[in-house]
């Protein structure tokens, strides 16, 4: 793919490779994040060559050299770049500085979907067979719901057991439509009798919950607080429910702005998989208020993951779970059963390599 390894200046090679592969949209990513180091640490020059990369900096009139190994994964026919075992060595004293190491191996990102995030569900019982477990977990929405049931301690076959025999009705009722048609109040309910802890920090494995500041049009991260208040913040689709208020702010679903909420835990991750359970296909609806309202939500959830598809080192797209309905909570082992069999799919033979290396 390269050729004999050459140095050039970083302007130049990035002008160089603007047209080529995969490799462009890697190195304009490494080029923002080393852009927001300290002044004195200011990238100047790439070197690339048949199997690495290397960027030379200047501290504190020192040369370093940041040396790491690209590989490359074949996931759904594409490629992924990624840095490993990053080496910093001194070239004028044998002492070595300090690195940014991420604090977490394998980072999870859970989308938004309504009922159809039950494919979350079966991601999450086949990652389980295959040794791939989750360090910290991002998740929006019904994503959200899965991820702190899930770290409170429910295995996936136990998250299904809690809502079989549910309907949408036992967890909303209709109310008369001025900040929304349904209340949640049985929601809120349902997740207080569920959950064993009551803050996210208590959580035993760290949890990100994204919603929608709706005063401040921002998306919103917590990773300590109450949890039902910002779950049920996270899953307050416009409209359909009234926005939470917390703390005076009203929020709503993280989907508005980021349904595949990647970029909180992308900077603090080696390896992040991300879940869209959430895929807009052509398919019947009704020409009701609320199929009119839930299908016209999923235009934008649809068009905002785009972003964070593109910081996943592999992404998993659920589209047999679009058959599914936002409400189809009837389903939810089916629907689980989705995620389940694309999981394993992904990780079949042909990406065991893969596989062996987040069981690392």
């Amino acid at each position: 793919m390269f050729g004999p390894v050459t140095c050039i200046s970083l302007s130049h090679l990035m002008a160089k490779i603007n047209n080529s592969a995969p490799i462009t949209k890697y190195l304009k990513r490494k080029k923002a994040e080393y852009a927001a180091t300290p002044p004195n640490r200011e990238p100047y020059l790439w070197a690339y060559g048949a199997k690495r990369c290397d960027l030379w900096n200047e501290y504190e009139g020192e040369s370093e050299i940041f040396a790491g190994r690209i590989t490359f994964c074949m996931l759904l026919e594409k490629s992924y770049l990624r840095i490993q075992n990053v080496r910093i060595k001194m070239a004028r004293e044998k002492k070595n500085l300090p690195t940014v190491v991420p604090p977490y191996r394998i980072g999870l990102a859970l989308s938004g979907g309504g009922a159809k995030g039950f494919a979350h569900v079966g991601v999450l019982k086949a990652l389980e067979e295959l040794d791939i477990r989750p360090d910290i977990i991002s998740g929006t929405s019904a994503g959200a719901i899965i991820a702190v049931l899930y770290a409170d301690g429910y295995s996936p076959d136990e998250i299904l057991d809690l809502f079989s025999g549910l309907s949408f009705n036992d967890l909303a009722e209709i109310t008369l439509p001025r900040a929304a048609f349904f209340k949640i109040d049985r929601f809120w309910q349902f997740l207080r009798r569920s959950l064993r802890s009551t803050h996210i920090e208590e959580l035993s494995i760290p949890v990100v919950v994204t919603a929608t500041d709706l005063d401040h049009g921002k998306p919103v991260v917590w990773r300590s607080g109450a949890i039902v208040e910002r779950v049920a913040a996270s899953c307050s689709i416009p409209i359909i429910f009234p926005p939470v208020v917390i703390d005076g702010v009203h929020y709503v679903d993280g989907g508005v702005l980021r349904n595949l909420p990647v970029f909180p835990i992308r900077p603090e991750c080696d390896v992040v998989i991300g879940i869209n359970v959430s895929p807009l296909v052509n398919k019947q609806y009704k020409q009701s208020i609320l199929d009119i309202a839930v299908r016209s939500y999923s235009f934008i959830s649809k068009s905002n993951v785009v972003e964070d598809m593109k910081m996943c080192d592999v992404f998993i797209p659920m589209k047999e779970a679009a058959r599914y309905a936002v409400f189809d909570i009837h389903a939810l082992r089916d629907i689980a059963n989705v995620g389940y069999q694309q999981t394993l799919k992904l990780f079949a033979d042909k990406n065991s390599v893969k596989r062996n290396e987040l069981n690392k």
